[in-house]
């Protein structure tokens, strides 16, 4: 439930990683560069499974087994570009 101790603890933690995974570690240049970057970061953070703590689906694979109520048995394998794209080599999906 929004505004309980707990809720807010989940979000101060949300800022805190984007904090020190984003804002502290990357230069940006201009307002287009931030946007690119933002995207690289998002898609990088919400397709990389977690290790636990949510059973080692990535948080959009988490979000489509809620949504349509059907365990995954197994995640999908990552895209095979995904490091290319992790490292800028490779463009963001739209």
């Amino acid at each position: 439930r929004p505004r309980t101790p707990r809720h807010n603890g989940k979000v101060e933690r949300s800022h805190r990683n984007d904090r020190e995974r984003f804002y502290n570690t990357l230069k940006f240049h201009s307002l287009d560069d931030l946007q690119i970057q933002m995207k690289r970061y998002l898609f990088r953070s919400n397709n990389i499974p977690t290790k636990v703590l949510l059973g080692r689906l990535s948080p959009s694979q988490k979000r489509k087994q809620l949504l349509t109520d059907k365990p995954m048995s197994k995640p999908p394998a990552l895209p095979t570009n995904i490091m290319a794209f992790i490292n800028g080599v490779a463009s963001c999906p739209s």
